[in-house]
């Protein structure tokens, strides 16, 4: 008797907040979405990832909050997209020290847009626990808030990095292996990828040479199952490991040409003219020069 009670409740509430969800989305003059830029069909879409409608005065205080802070429709729709259920936010207490603390650091518009929805946890997390320590680590490693914010326009998940552990570690280990702190510096800024790398990845990277620095920069431009299918093509063409691990240690670059081109390279080189193997892994600017 109490499982049917219960379950009647459920219903019943299920079914009052359908008709409001169905009243919500489709009605033109309740639907603040219309007023944005959204279609009839993605009104009901986004409204369809929220049931919890109970009336309009939430999410038209999130889109006023939206629009009072500078973004345009195209950004607030972006936005609102990627994350409908943020129309039931507190604009006031949840969402307002969030976006203010970002534009503060210097992100406006289109910017600020790119670092919310790659990170969808930036509305859930807490300001003052997570996103400020977050940034703080950055600030500490680039030195100023211009740096900063140049980071996050180029990679937007970059504000995940300093929490998983794996940026602090990977650091280390550049730091240990020699690296300048400067020059960390212009990783970050140039190809932050290689900081969302496991720190095992990265140890399997490093070869001790001069090249170190630029060697990283080549591999960490590339996914790993990039990496390795181009490694797999020098396999192809009989190269030992010894051999590719020599030359990605004298010229890193070569791993940056495209697979068609290392295959063709490898034909001329070693079907047309004969070479070795271990010649051109100590001499890999042929392959560069065939481009």
């Amino acid at each position: 008797m109490y499982k049917l009670l219960n379950q009647g409740i459920r219903l019943l509430v299920f079914a009052s907040s359908y008709r409001c969800l169905l009243r919500y989305s489709t009605s033109e003059t309740g639907n603040p979405l219309y007023k944005i830029g959204f279609s009839r069909e993605e009104a009901i879409c986004a409204s369809a990832k929220v049931t919890q409608f109970k009336s309009t005065r939430k999410p038209d205080s999130v889109l006023n909050f939206f629009i009072q802070s500078g973004l345009d429709k195209t950004n607030i729709k972006d936005i609102v997209s990627f994350e409908p259920k943020l129309l039931l936010s507190d604009a006031e207490k949840t969402l307002k020290p969030k976006v203010s603390f970002f534009q503060e650091l210097g992100l406006s518009g289109s910017d600020l847009v790119k670092v919310i929805t790659a990170n969808p946890f930036v509305f859930s997390r807490g300001l003052h626990t997570y996103i400020m320590p977050c940034i703080n680590y950055l600030r500490t490693v680039l030195k100023n808030d211009e740096k900063v914010v140049r980071a996050l326009k180029k990679t937007s998940w970059l504000l995940s990095c300093p929490s998983s552990g794996r940026m602090k570690s990977n650091i280390l280990f550049l730091q240990k292996c020699g690296i300048s702190d400067k020059r960390i510096e212009k990783l970050i800024l140039r190809n932050s990828r290689i900081f969302a790398q496991k720190p095992k990845w990265l140890e399997e990277a490093a070869v001790t040479s001069a090249m170190f620095f630029h060697g990283i920069i080549a591999l960490g431009s590339m996914k790993k199952t990039t990496t390795e299918l181009k490694f797999e093509i020098f396999k192809s063409f009989g190269w030992p490991k010894s051999d590719i691990t020599t030359m990605t240690r004298n010229l890193p670059f070569c791993l940056a040409l495209s697979e068609s081109k290392i295959r063709k390279g490898l034909m001329f080189f070693m079907e047309d003219l004969g070479y070795e193997p271990c010649f051109l892994a100590s001499h890999p600017k042929l392959l560069m020069y065939l481009y």
